[in-house]
């Protein structure tokens, strides 16, 4: 352990375990024993009890942070095999190249860089390709090897981080509209002016606002497949990692602080314009004050898929917890152009019959 890497093997027998969203429990696949996630994550806390001093444990974060700034390539070793397992900075969990042992990083999730909290994958990866087959089909100019084994083979579980906070906002808004409407009659036109005063003072509750956390994934792709539902969030977990990927955030806390201020601030106008029923509002005084929670730092499950064609890379993201899905797929253009071009030959056929039978009609009257 003193490069700070763990692999979870059942307590039975020893094999390698892993967490089945069916039925919600750590399944060994050798000797059939399943355990639930409080039994997995006491005796995950033993093992760690007996593998790390205190020392060990504050040189592996202490180090951790050294190497926070610079991204660069680490290697530790699987636990399992021996074999070199080569990351990034921001991995937390991973597989081993070589024997295929999942693998968590355990020195990435201390302090700071532990969870707070983890929504366990809903959606199995059995499900997640027939979704996925199911999907791909109703796309159309496919490359051939799209729906393949090979390419299937390469749908990763991963857990993406994500900052949660809460906040309480105080809401004093004092304002002024004036509207006008003219009308003719007879000889006359009128013209009514209604001014109001519109204020509002109350308080405003804002509960599981989230920020996407990690920098290395397109947000257009993930916002495409939230939302996600909080109430699926249990205490963090590390033995509910292995078998999946896992990222460290790349947006540090205090700058999702700030940006999670900013978030509540604008939420907060935005719902108290809701409630004017007036356009061109003169604000005369406005304050919203109050009380933000602490950031929660969150893992959230995602199926990601992608596709390399012609130097692109093409990427299916599924909401592991949901099953809502988002992504963009390759056309080929040579199967673009054959349908085309059917297409324009079956309408030059079905022109030809109706000139040909509108001739007939005018030759037979």
């Amino acid at each position: 352990m003193a490069d700070g890497t763990v692999s979870y093997h059942c307590p039975n027998c020893g094999a390698p375990i892993y967490y089945k969203s069916e039925p919600a429990k750590f399944i060994c696949d050798y000797c059939g024993s399943d355990f639930t996630v409080e039994e997995m994550d006491a005796y995950a806390r033993k093992l760690e009890e007996r593998r790390n001093s205190k020392e060990e444990r504050t040189e592996a974060i202490q180090q951790n942070r050294q190497n926070q700034a610079n991204e660069t390539v680490h290697c530790y070793h699987c636990q399992n095999c021996g074999a070199q397992v080569v990351t990034t900075d921001t991995t937390s969990s991973t597989f081993c190249f070589y024997c295929h042992s999942p693998v968590v990083i355990e020195s990435r999730l201390q302090g700071d860089f532990r969870p707070d909290q983890i929504m366990p994958f809903d959606i199995s990866e059995e499900q997640a390709k027939k979704d996925f087959i199911a999907w791909a089909k109703t796309k159309k100019y496919l490359p051939d090897d799209f729906l393949s084994e090979a390419h299937l083979d390469k749908m990763t579980g991963m857990y993406i981080p994500y900052w949660y906070g809460d906040a309480k906002v105080n809401v004093h808004f004092e304002g002024n509209s004036s509207a006008s409407q003219s009308w003719q009659q007879n000889n006359y036109r009128y013209t009514r002016t209604v001014d109001k005063h519109h204020v509002r003072q109350g308080h405003l509750s804002i509960t599981d606002l989230s920020l996407q956390a990690f920098s290395q994934i397109d947000p257009n792709l993930l916002n495409g497949i939230e939302p996600f539902d909080s109430d699926a969030f249990i205490d963090f977990s590390m033995p509910l990692l292995q078998g999946y990927f896992a990222e460290q955030y790349t947006m540090p806390r205090n700058q999702a602080m700030q940006q999670m201020d900013r978030e509540v601030d604008g939420a907060s106008r935005a719902l108290l314009r809701q409630s004017i029923e007036a356009s061109n509002v003169q604000v005369d005084y406005e304050d919203y004050s109050g009380e933000k929670s602490d950031l929660r730092f969150s893992l959230l499950p995602v199926w990601v898929l992608t596709y390399n064609y012609k130097g692109k890379i093409y990427v299916y993201a599924m909401n592991g917890q949901s099953g809502r899905t988002f992504g963009e797929v390759p056309i080929v253009e040579s199967k673009l152009k054959s349908d085309a071009r059917k297409r324009g030959l079956i309408f030059g056929l079905i022109a030809s019959a109706v000139v040909t039978a509108l001739a007939s009609f005018f030759f037979i009257f």
